[in-house]
């Protein structure tokens, strides 16, 4: 993999609405003990990333938010993506501050941005850069993990500040709502996807012909299906699908048809194979909300031994995602602890923490830890769970 591919070291964000502490810090390296035949990606001498983060927790405890969140600090990074054509989620406020350590080109660099908003006169929020600080340091600053994170004067080989830049330089390369960070990364040829915004709707994203091999995981029936932009009226998706041994195809200009002929599953089933399949060709990034959705256990799986093993995942391209049953956290996949999330909400306020910080122990497993509410906030409470059943029972 050439010089041209960004590694995501740790994102965090401070000064946030309804957060515990205001505040979380998620981290895309191993933080725990790398054995010597670890299938985890050497990003420089003792730096070994994540090949998969999950996040799991309760219904609205905040797993959606986080990853929304983070999809923001990795689409300005990675994406060279303006605020204003981001969906800013409504934690941030006027001051938030969004730090993301990365390595690119054989350096290591930190961003810390505060983000500030405007309301126009429309009522809608713009969104611009109160400060910006970028800050670089060489691989032979960092020794040990627990540093990797120290941007210190001391250490650091160069820093850049946006109040720091001419207003010419401003006016001509950036405006208010464009990090400092693009000049810098825009080259990069990291692959960043997600379907945040598309798992609930189910819609086919267009990705042109959909490969015999994957169509065959999920409908084995399925001849030719073909994903992509047509020329309609109102700019929908169109697509074409035929089954094996029938003479009759059928195609639609509209994406949504295709759920009366075709299972759930398979739809999105096939668009995250393939996004994965372009995360692995770039060791890039895919982050997936509620990954066991419409998929057989099976495939959720084999999707997350995909990306562990690095016949399939040589460039160390990472898996982030939310999931809902604790039983997959016991698959092979997942078998580190610091590559799991928690989260929780407790007096309306949200938190995550890593699975690894709150049990030391690798024998212990997972799931049983989980669902019997060992760590608290991690299954739903029993009273709650006996007035559901007396209020259905008064009912009947």
């Amino acid at each position: 993999m050439g010089a041209k591919v960004l590694k995501i070291i740790c994102v965090e964000f401070e000064n946030l609405n309804h957060f515990k502490q205001r505040n979380f810090k998620v981290d895309f390296i191993a933080t725990d003990r790398v054995l010597k035949n670890s299938e985890l990606y050497n990003v420089s001498g003792n730096i070994f990333s994540q090949s998969t983060i999950g996040f799991i927790g309760l219904n609205a405890t905040g797993k959606t938010t986080v990853l929304r969140l983070l999809n923001i600090a990795l689409s300005v990074i990675i994406d060279n993506k303006d605020l204003n054509s981001l969906n800013m989620n409504e934690m941030i406020v006027s001051g938030t501050k969004m730090i993301v350590t990365f390595f690119y080109n054989g350096v290591y660099y930190q961003l810390e941005s505060v983000i500030e908003y405007k309301v126009n006169s429309d009522g809608r929020r713009k969104f611009f850069y109160g400060e910006e600080i970028l800050r670089k340091k060489y691989p032979n600053r960092v020794r040990f993990r627990k540093n990797i994170s120290d941007f210190s004067d001391e250490v650091c080989s160069e820093i850049t500040a946006r109040s720091k830049l001419s207003e010419d330089s401003l006016i001509q390369y950036l405006d208010d709502g464009k990090s400092i960070v693009s000049p810098l990364i825009r080259d990069n040829e990291s692959f960043l996807s997600d379907n945040l915004f598309s798992s609930y709707a189910n819609i086919a994203t267009p990705l042109g012909k959909v490969p015999s091999e994957i169509l065959e995981v999920f409908d084995e029936s399925i001849e030719t299906l073909i994903i992509e932009e047509q020329p309609t009226k109102d700019n929908q998706s169109g697509w074409k699908l035929k089954f094996k041994n029938t003479p009759i195809g059928y195609s639609n200009p509209n994406a949504l048809a295709l759920n009366l002929i075709i299972s759930t599953g398979t739809i999105s089933g096939q668009e995250l194979l393939q996004k994965a399949i372009l995360a692995l060709k770039s060791g890039g990034y895919l982050i997936v909300d509620e990954l066991e959705m419409h998929l057989n256990k099976e495939i959720v799986r084999t999707i997350l031994n995909i990306f562990k093993s690095t016949l399939t995942n040589p460039y160390g391209a990472c898996l982030i995602f939310s999931i809902h049953y604790a039983e997959l956290l016991d698959v092979e996949s997942l078998n580190r602890k610091d590559n799991i999330y928690i989260t929780r909400k407790s007096n309306h306020l949200l938190s995550v923490s890593k699975f690894s910080d709150e049990i030391s122990r690798n024998d212990y497993k997972k799931s049983e830890i989980f669902l019997s509410n060992a760590l608290g906030g991690t299954a739903p409470k029993n009273k709650a769970i006996q007035r559901l059943r007396d209020y259905i029972c008064k009912l009947l």
